[in-house]
């Protein structure tokens, strides 16, 4: 199977266009996945909430883009973009 078969199964879940049965079972899915990942992320939060799990601080200004667990979004020219803007200020950039 292709990229443009899971791409078109995508576009019609998100879209909630043609409802059939396959599509059906995959919300349904994607619905008892994201409860389990909203418990997930609730408790890994109280963990730092709680100090159990160590922040490490730097000592310079960082800018966070994007949420890790998304991709196609756009994070990566947005990213090269900020530090051109900022390499052209001649400020010291590092992308982790």
């Amino acid at each position: 199977m292709n990229k443009s078969f899971w791409s078109g199964i995508w576009w019609k879940v998100v879209t909630l266009k043609n409802e059939t049965f396959f599509v059906k079972a995959i919300k349904g899915a994607l619905r008892a996945a994201s409860i389990f990942y909203g418990v997930g992320s609730q408790w890994r939060n109280r963990r730092y909430d709680n100090k159990f799990f160590n922040v490490a601080k730097v000592q310079a200004p960082v800018v966070s883009i994007g949420n890790l667990n998304l991709g196609g979004s756009g994070k990566t020219m947005l990213v090269q973009w900020c530090a051109s803007r900022l390499t052209e200020k001649n400020v010291r950039t590092v992308i982790l």
